[in-house]
């Protein structure tokens, strides 16, 4: 048994948060995007193939955000 969190081999016990389905973004670029706010969307946009996005859009500024629309 693991002493620091109490479960078996190091692994966490699972939360109703690890059952969710990730939320799924769809890229919707507007039409006045600047190339500082495509330049900082194609990293997510790379990083969205496998993995969810959410936590990367929680770090990047608003203006960025708009061209990700929630499914």
């Amino acid at each position: 048994m693991d002493k620091i969190n109490g479960t078996c081999c190091g692994t966490k016990p699972i939360s109703i948060q690890d059952l969710r389905p990730p939320k799924q973004y769809l890229w919707k670029p507007r039409l006045d995007i600047t190339t500082y706010e495509l330049a900082l969307a194609i990293p997510i946009l790379f990083y969205s193939i496998n993995y969810s996005i959410e936590t990367m859009l929680d770090s990047v500024p608003e203006g960025v955000k708009r061209h990700f629309e929630k499914e």
